[in-house]
């Protein structure tokens, strides 16, 4: 009976705020990182990167932050169809519920994807041609 409600307790509560924690003290030693980096070239008069301390985003191209959606699209319609076989080999009906908000989930980026493709191509094609003036 107490093991009823302990487990639960941990999944709901403990987990997501355990992760939470490792992602925010990951970040903490990045930062931390980075600092000691910056202070140990001060120290010793070198040039920095007024961007180095900050995280910032990555160099990712317009066609790829576009493509990734259709990535995680096509992988949540995935797991969607996995769970939906899942209720045909378990015979449980509950599991039509995560299946149709994955596949949902998963419909919905790779629709993201056809209208940031259409709505961006101006920008890819810029980017392309850079690419290749290189």
């Amino acid at each position: 009976m107490l093991s009823e409600i302990i487990v639960p307790i941990c999944i709901c509560v403990i987990l997501p705020c355990v992760i939470v924690f490792l992602v925010m003290q990951a970040a903490k030693h990045d930062i931390d990182r980075r600092s000691e980096v910056a202070l140990k070239a001060i120290e010793k008069g070198l040039p920095i990167d007024p961007g180095f301390l900050s995280k910032g985003e990555k160099n990712t191209s317009v066609k790829k932050k576009i493509f990734s959606n259709l990535i995680v699209g096509i992988i949540l319609l995935g797991l969607g169809a996995g769970f939906c076989l899942m209720r045909f080999v378990l015979e449980d009906d509950t599991m039509f519920i995560p299946a149709g908000i994955l596949a949902f989930l998963g419909a919905a980026f790779v629709v993201i994807y056809f209208i940031g493709r259409r709505h961006f191509a101006l920008e890819i094609k810029a980017e392309e041609e850079h690419i290749t003036e290189k």
